[in-house]
């Protein structure tokens, strides 16, 4: 689950989304 949260975190960062 932590590699889903780091890969979702970082596509938030790059769109700028608070997706988590």
């Amino acid at each position: 689950m932590i590699k889903m949260c780091e890969f979702r975190t970082k596509r938030a960062s790059l769109r700028n989304t608070d997706h988590f």
